[in-house]
């Protein structure tokens, strides 16, 4: 359900923000668009000062 959407739309960049970097999902993300994703720490996320929902 998010792998689709991403395919579809093609971003220049994926920021992915997440301490579990073994999730399925994460390493089907970064098996598409490889050098395309930035892997973060969720801590990083909240240092931003962007909103988690």
């Amino acid at each position: 359900m998010v792998i689709s959407p991403l395919v579809s739309i093609a971003p220049l960049e994926v920021h992915l923000y997440s301490d579990d970097v073994d999730n399925s999902v994460i390493q089907s993300i970064q098996n598409i668009f490889q050098e395309r994703v930035k892997l973060n720490r969720k801590d990083h996320f909240k240092k931003n000062n962007y909103k988690i929902t």
